[in-house]
């Protein structure tokens, strides 16, 4: 079981309840119990993180100009000025989307 990150000169290295259970491989693989873990690297971490991070700025960003948008044309939301504002919020925010975790990964 892992207790806590280390972050030294070296990296970020792991401490286990039992040292001998979980290490880092040379290559930025994961190793528990002796058996290394196919696909879970640092590498994989980080890349997690940015989209994670890169999914939610972008669905904050869409919410915003959805707000705005609700704001500025006012009316009914069956108003066709409405409904293709927000459809092209929702487009240019999948495309956003698509590109940047392609781009991610």
């Amino acid at each position: 079981m892992i207790s806590r990150l280390v972050e030294g000169s070296g990296g970020v290295t792991l401490a286990a309840a039992n040292p001998a259970d979980v290490s880092l491989v040379a290559s930025g693989a994961v190793r528990v119990f002796g058996v290394t873990l196919v696909g879970v690297s640092i590498t994989a971490a980080v890349k997690l993180l940015f989209t994670a991070a890169l999914v939610l700025i972008v669905v904050l960003l869409r919410g915003a100009a959805l707000w705005v948008t609700r704001r500025l044309l006012g009316g009914q939301v069956a108003d066709p000025r409405r409904f293709w504002a927000r459809q092209g919020i929702q487009v240019v925010a999948a495309v956003v989307l698509l590109l940047g975790i392609v781009s991610i990964w």
